[in-house]
């Protein structure tokens, strides 16, 4: 694993990025709930104007948070898409630096394999981990700020269940 992150190479201007569009949409998504609980109280106060403004925020909201995440996750892809390729090159010169007993050793197949399946499950795992392992601990920690915001009591269990 170590050997593995070692060789990416981060841009952090991409890295920037996608940790922004990352927030954004993580936020988008928290904001949704205070305002249903906001439309309901304008249900009970039957002011249908209020209903409709945080219906029509709330759909701006949405697709905030549908475009962020997609853009996140085409740069997730495209840093991915950059390792895979530098790794499988890297590869194949080490590959063709072998002897022809060394191929025979190795067997053409597994070089194959590991020039192709190998590295396509390396990407897999990095485009989840750049988005699973930023997208979690974002959305625990907003959850833990909007839940102070809402309820300290809510707090209290959020901040007990994250570390959990």
């Amino acid at each position: 694993m170590k050997t593995i992150l070692s060789r990416v190479k981060f841009n952090k201007k991409q890295m920037t990025a996608m940790i922004a569009f990352a927030i954004i949409a993580s936020v988008a998504q928290m904001v949704a709930p205070m305002l249903i609980s906001k439309m309901i109280d304008g249900v009970s106060g039957n002011n249908k104007t209020t209903i409709i403004i945080l219906a029509v925020v709330m759909i701006l909201l949405s697709v905030l948070a549908c475009v962020t995440n997609i853009v996140s996750t085409n740069i997730a892809a495209k840093l991915t898409t950059r390792f895979s390729a530098d790794l499988r090159k890297e590869i194949f010169y080490k590959v063709q630096s072998f002897s022809a007993v060394e191929v025979d050793k190795f067997g053409s197949a597994s070089l194959i394999t590991r020039n192709t399946t190998d590295v396509t499950m390396i990407q897999s795992f990095l485009v989840l981990l750049f988005r699973l392992g930023l997208l979690a601990p974002l959305m625990a920690v907003l959850g833990l700020v909007f839940g102070v915001a809402s309820s300290g009591t809510l707090a209290v269990v959020i901040a007990i269940a994250i570390p959990i």
